[in-house]
Parts: C-alpha cells; sequence; structure tokens
C-alpha cells in the first residue's frame, strides 16, 4: 500500500445490521488509530477501502495490523479479524523503454513470393522501483492522422523486464489496415497506481512492390580495352515506391549461359513518400567495369545486365533486364 497513491481494499460478510470499526496497530499491538470513520452497514457483504492514513496523516513504511470489528444496534461486539499490510511510499512513476519494432516496415498480405515481413515484433522494456509486476498496461494502434484503430494488449498485467508481442498489421477480425503509417502507443500504471509516461513508435504497412520508372544504360556495347569507344556499362534508372524511405538496389551481370559474372551494389537510394526518385552520381548510379568477381576482364560476347529491387518491407519488383555486349 502506497498512502500517497493507493488504497486497500477489505471485504467482509455482516450476519446482521451495524456499526463497522476499521483499527491499526504496530505489529507489537501497539493502538495507533482509527483508519477508517465508523460507518453503519446493513447485513451482507461489505466493501471498505482504506487509504492508508490515520488521523489524516500517511503511515509510515513498515508493517501493520489492520483489525476489523462489527457492533449490533444494542451494542454487541463479535469477534475481531486482523490483517497484516505493508506500507511503502511509492510515488517513483514506473517506465516503458528501449522500444524497438522489428522490423519497421512489414508487407503482410501472406504471399511469401513478394515479402518475408509478414509481421513485426515489438519488445519494451517495462520498469518500477517497487513493483514486481505493471498493471494497465495497454498498447494501442493509431493511424497517421490519429485516429484509434485497435488494441494489441488492453489493461494488462505484465512483469518488469522485456515483454514482445508481434503485429500483423491485421484487425481482431484478421482484416488488413491499408498501407500507411501507424502510431503504436504504451502506457503502463505500477500497483500504486503511479503511470508510467505514455511512449510511443512508429510502424509502417506496406503492400505495394516498388517501381522501376526507368532503366538505361549508356551503350550497349563496349569495349574495356579501346580508348575511343566506351569502355565501362553506366546504368541510370528512377525508382518510386508509396511507403518506403529507401531502396536496396542490387545489380548482377549474366553470361550468355545465364551464369553470375559479376554483382555491383549500390548504396540505398532514399526518396521521400510517394515521390519519384531519379538516381544520379556515383552513390546510386550502376556502373560495370567489365570485370568478373575476380577482377579479371570478361570474355567478348553478349551479356545480360539485371537490376534488382526491394522497398524496406522486402516487397520486390520484377527485374529489368538488359542485353549488353562486350567487344
Amino acid at each position: 500500500l502506497s498512502p500517497v497513491k493507493g488504497s486497500l481494499n477489505i471485504k467482509s460478510r455482516l450476519s446482521e445490521n451495524g456499526s463497522v470499526f476499521v483499527k491499526i496497530y504496530d505489529t507489537n499491538t501497539n493502538y495507533i488509530g482509527a483508519g477508517t470513520a465508523p460507518a453503519d452497514f446493513s447485513e451482507g457483504w461489505i466493501s471498505i477501502d482504506f487509504n492508508g492514513r490515520v488521523n489524516s496523516a500517511p503511515l509510515s513504511d513498515g508493517n501493520y495490523l489492520l483489525s476489523l470489528s462489527a457492533e449490533d444496534k444494542v451494542g454487541n461486539t463479535g469477534e475481531s479479524e486482523s490483517y497484516l499490510f505493508t506500507v511503502k511510499s511509492d510515488i517513483v512513476k514506473p517506465e516503458i523503454k528501449n522500444i524497438t519494432v522489428s522490423p519497421k516496415y512489414i508487407s503482410p498480405d501472406n504471399s511469401t513470393s513478394r515479402s518475408k515481413n509478414d509481421y513485426s515484433f515489438i519488445s519494451f522494456v517495462l520498469s518500477d522501483n517497487m513493483s514486481g509486476h505493471l498493471k494497465n498496461v495497454s498498447i494501442r494502434i493509431f493511424d497517421s492522422e490519429g485516429f484509434y484503430k485497435m488494441s494489441l494488449i488492453s489493461n494488462a498485467v505484465l512483469p518488469q523486464g522485456t515483454n514482445v508481442i508481434t503485429w500483423n498489421g491485421k484487425d481482431a477480425q484478421g482484416n488488413l489496415y491499408p498501407d500507411g503509417m501507424y502510431y503504436i502507443y504504451f502506457n503502463a500504471e505500477d500497483n500504486s497506481g503511479n503511470p508510467a509516461d505514455t511512449k510511443s513508435a512508429v510502424i509502417y504497412i506496406d503492400n505495394l512492390s516498388p517501381y522501376i520508372l526507368r532503366a538505361s544504360l549508356n551503350a550497349r556495347g563496349v569495349s574495356p580495352y579501346s580508348s575511343n569507344a566506351p569502355n565501362k556499362f553506366v546504368l541510370d534508372y528512377s525508382l518510386w515506391d508509396n511507403i518506403s524511405s529507401s531502396f536496396f538496389v542490387k545489380s548482377i551481370v549474366y553470361d550468355s549461359s545465364y551464369n553470375a559474372v559479376s554483382v555491383i551494389l549500390s548504396n540505398l537510394a532514399y526518396t521521400n513518400f510517394g515521390s519519384v526518385f531519379d538516381v544520379s552520381g556515383n552513390d546510386s548510379t550502376v556502373v560495370w567495369d567489365c570485370r568478373n568477381i575476380f577482377n579479371e576482364y570478361v570474355k567478348e560476347g553478349f551479356y545480360t545486365i539485371v537490376l534488382e529491387v526491394h522497398d524496406q518491407a522486402f516487397n520486390t519488383i520484377d527485374k529489368s533486364k538488359q542485353t549488353i555486349a562486350v567487344y
């Protein structure tokens, strides 16, 4: 019990109408004072709240005895009942911390061929100076406009430490929410009723594959040994996605038997939500100098340069393929 915030609830049963007295003693049975004013009750179940104060003053931390007794209308008293309780002054807020959402971008369309991010792990740490468990733990989902959508956890009791739940981007009936950004709000209280500060995180639902709007080469054929002809391939491209803020781009070169001879990894190509991103510069342009994975020039012949792109929810797109010649 915290006399600063919280109360003890005592339930008992009266055999007849009468007055009920709550008295507080220390563990040596020394009387301290009345826990509540005498109150009249009718026969049956009664409920009394004791707020940890005697004569308006909060009890000090420690162990105490609460004595419950009753008296009928003519002054007959029954046997009293005693209960041991502990007072701990708890005015420190619990904490919700170390929130992680992984992955932050999910594509819960149940299509294993397009995405591997069908659900997200939501991890958080509950901490309190006294309570072993926190109560009224709630985790709620709101859309980007602040409208409540659903509760993942509602008024639960969870232990201190790390807790993990999952969300698949669907409501309680299994219906998929539209693509977009969603807020996750976390709330909890300790056993003394102190509320933790509300914490939040962000998660994105993205079921739409990105697009390659343009993919163009500087030349269809190059000669790495020539000083006049182009001696390397440069592939420029434009990308678009409705949700993801970045793309993962990879380019692979295959020989005529479709054996991979070179793998070119570019950096992430950053974009704004729903906008076309024209890739330019060394950080995002795919360049192949006609060398294989052993840094040796490849033989003359025809090759295929393939552009592969997936967004942050791991939605992939149809590959862009272009036939090239090395001579």
